[in-house]
């Protein structure tokens, strides 16, 4: 998300949850469906540009490095 490209991934629910509406989600094992979902974003470029867009949108809902870093202090110095 943070490079600005569209991320492709299993569709399992770990990755809904981190990602939502911000990834194309596949079968892993079906080659066909996984072809698909990328000639569907050569096809419709503004399709393209929704999902960078809903990527930039969900990244202000992670942590950056710094604060991640406070967080595993804080746990540790709880411990």
């Amino acid at each position: 998300m943070k490079m600005g490209k569209v991320l492709i991934t299993s569709d399992l629910p770990f990755a809904r949850g981190i990602c939502e509406d911000a990834a194309i989600y596949v079968d892993p094992l079906n080659p066909k469906d996984i072809a698909d979902k990328i000639l569907e974003l050569v096809k419709y470029p503004e399709k393209y540009a929704i999902y960078i867009n809903a990527g930039f949108s969900r990244l202000k809902h992670f942590n950056n490095a710094q604060s991640r870093a406070a967080k595993y202090i804080e746990f540790i110095e709880n411990l």
